[in-house]
């Protein structure tokens, strides 16, 4: 059980307002009496009941909360960048805590933009974090193609993105498709982890994606991938794009994933938004 300042410590490093009440409500259980110290500058979150902060650290902390506030979002959806979940170097105490008292979607995102591995520390370390990862593959029609990142979750978690897809499609004016095949990386859990990086994956993935592209010649391929966009096809020609046109002049369609969606329902007018082109190059028979 946390003690109520500690509880305030995780809540404002991630930049949540802790609000109470100036008098009781109608019909409204007590509340407790809280002895709380001076309100002070946030503290970082990996630095909780560890060693005190050093000199001029507030303002540090203050430029990474808003980092992390930032990344949350793309986290959960858009043009984010494919890493592990989480770094050999990185102790995983305080994530744990702090995941397991803050459950749900934004938290846990912005706890883990806290806790992944900087790319230069990556490079220069020699080591390339391992990805785990589990795709559907939908051919629709001869126009469209579908490309979806599996939510690890509960089967009713599942059958709630299959719905949300089948009324994607249906406001497209396309059929939710019955053949489907799945990408899962690694291909064995006997992969050494040497293999199983973010530059393996993506040569596999490519692979997968530009098979199905010559067999089933579609000219449309819309993904839904909230960890995965830089895996893809020619993705780092076209880095801040949610639609780009490929070298076999098929188009490229990148926007959140479905379990993002469900979680944070506001995405749902963005992706709406990044799905009109394609939606008139399908009424068109582009």
């Amino acid at each position: 059980m946390l003690s109520e300042a500690r509880r305030q410590a995780y809540l404002s490093a991630m930049g949540i307002d802790v609000l109470y009440p100036r008098r009781p409500l109608p019909g409204a259980r007590p509340s407790p009496v809280y002895e709380l110290p001076e309100p002070q500058s946030s503290p970082d979150i990996r630095q909780l009941g560890s060693k005190p902060l050093p000199a001029g650290q507030p303002a540090q902390q203050d430029s990474r909360r808003n980092a992390n506030l930032q990344s949350m979002r793309e986290s959960l959806g858009g043009i984010g960048k494919a890493t592990a979940r989480k770094s050999a170097a990185e102790p995983v105490g305080a994530q744990a805590d702090v995941v397991t008292h803050h459950a749900g979607a934004e938290k846990h995102a912005a706890e883990q933009s806290t806790t992944e591995p900087a790319q230069s520390d990556v490079q220069l370390s020699g080591m390339q974090p391992s990805l785990q990862f589990r795709l559907r593959y939908w051919p629709v029609s001869e126009q469209l193609a579908l490309l979806a990142e599996e939510p690890v979750a509960s089967a009713g978690m599942q059958q709630e993105c299959q719905a949300l897809l089948k009324a994607i499609l249906a406001a497209l004016g396309q059929a939710m498709p019955g053949r489907n095949e799945e990408f899962v990386w690694p291909f064995s859990a006997a992969m050494p982890a040497s293999e199983t990086g973010a530059d393996k994956a993506a040569q596999a993935l490519q692979g997968f994606i530009m098979k199905r592209l010559e067999r089933d010649t579609f000219t449309n391929l819309l993904v839904f991938s909230s960890q995965l966009p830089e895996l893809l096809p020619e993705a780092h020609a076209h880095p801040e794009q949610a639609e780009y046109q490929l070298a076999t002049n098929a188009f490229l369609t990148r926007t959140h994933s479905l379990g993002a969606l469900l979680q944070v329902p506001e995405l749902k007018r963005e992706v709406w938004a990044q799905l009109q082109p394609l939606r008139k190059r399908l009424q068109s028979g582009e």
